[in-house]
Order: structure tokens, then C-alpha cells, then sequence
């Protein structure tokens, strides 16, 4: 590792900046097995593809199934790397579930746990708030659509209540984040 010339930015010995830098050269079948099964959960969880036709969704109906699957399959390929590049793929995924969220309103959770799990495991501690705060605000961002959903039959105490939600998610996920520096 280096520093750049006028910049004074820590580089690794490949030009990449440090804060992409790979922590891991590992990535496995185990780890594509594990990204899979968490986009299987999102999707089968969240996309509510199984509900009947005439029970309201927060997916929207106009859309083809086939669509919100491959937009969720898309998350295993940053998902199968979470162990050779925490940091990038969990600041991928914030984005990728904040885009998600907006444009098909379905909400990726499992995968992106996984990979804030990971930073807060193998990325300093910098890195991993940068990570935690990128999942919040994805998160944020499903709060708010989840608001937007209901109109104006959605109270308070149920947004208040998902938001809850995410925060018990997301916080003790992160927990190793906390418990590497106690």
C-alpha cells in the first residue's frame, strides 16, 4: 500500500484505491450458495408474487414477474464477492435496494443483512459505519415508500413501527462492528 502522488489517498499496490481494496482473495462455492439463498428469501419473502391478484401489494401488478425476479436475481453476482470486497459490495447493495425499492417497490433485506454482516466483520471500523449508514438509509427509503404505500390510511404508529423494524435489523447486524473495538 501506498499513497498517490499529489492526492496523499492510500492506494493498494494494484492502483486501487484503498477503500475498494479486496480484504479477502476467498470467495467460494459457499459464498455464491449463501448469496443465493438470501436473494431466494428476498424474493420469495418481499416480492409478493404469491399473493392473489386481489389483495393489495406493494409490488406493483404492472409489472412482470419475470421482471421483479431478474431485478432480484441481479444481487447475487455483488452478493457471491461479499467476502473478497465488503465494503464496495455492501455500499453495491445499499444502492442496488434503494433502486429497488424505488423504481419496482420490492425490498431486498436478507441480502443486503448479509453483506452489512460481512463489513462489520472484515472492514475497519470506518468503513463499516460507512456501511451501517448505507443500509439505514436504504432502509429510510423502504420506510418512506412503505408510507407513501397507504396514503392516507397510514398511521404514525405504522410506519413508526416498520422503521422499528429495520432498525432491529440492521443495528445488531452490525453488532461485530461494535464488539471488535470493546
Amino acid at each position: 500500500m501506498g499513497l498517490t502522488g499529489d492526492t496523499g489517498r492510500a492506494t493498494s499496490k494494484f492502483g486501487w484505491p484503498d477503500f475498494l481494496r479486496p480484504v479477502s482473495r476467498r470467495s467460494s462455492v459457499r459464498d455464491f450458495l449463501i448469496a443465493v439463498v438470501a436473494v431466494a428469501l428476498d424474493l420469495s419473502l418481499f416480492t409478493q408474487l404469491s399473493d392473489p391478484p386481489d389483495q393489495t401489494s406493494w409490488v406493483s401488478r404492472a409489472i412482470p414477474p419475470a421482471v421483479i425476479i431478474g431485478a432480484g436475481l441481479l444481487a447475487v453476482i455483488p452478493l457471491s464477492f461479499r467476502r473478497r470486497a465488503p465494503t464496495a459490495v455492501c455500499l453495491i447493495l445499499a444502492g442496488y435496494a434503494l433502486l429497488l425499492t424505488a423504481t419496482l417497490g420490492s425490498r431486498p433485506l436478507v441480502s443486503l443483512l448479509v453483506a452489512l454482516y460481512t463489513a462489520a466483520v472484515w472492514s475497519d471500523r470506518v468503513r463499516a459505519r460507512l456501511c451501517l449508514a448505507a443500509v439505514l438509509v436504504a432502509h429510510g427509503v423502504a420506510v418512506a415508500y412503505e408510507a407513501s404505500f397507504g396514503g392516507a390510511s397510514t398511521s404514525i404508529f405504522a410506519v413508526t413501527a416498520v422503521a422499528m423494524v429495520y432498525a432491529l435489523l440492521d443495528v445488531p447486524t452490525s453488532a461485530p462492528l461494535i464488539l471488535q473495538y470493546c
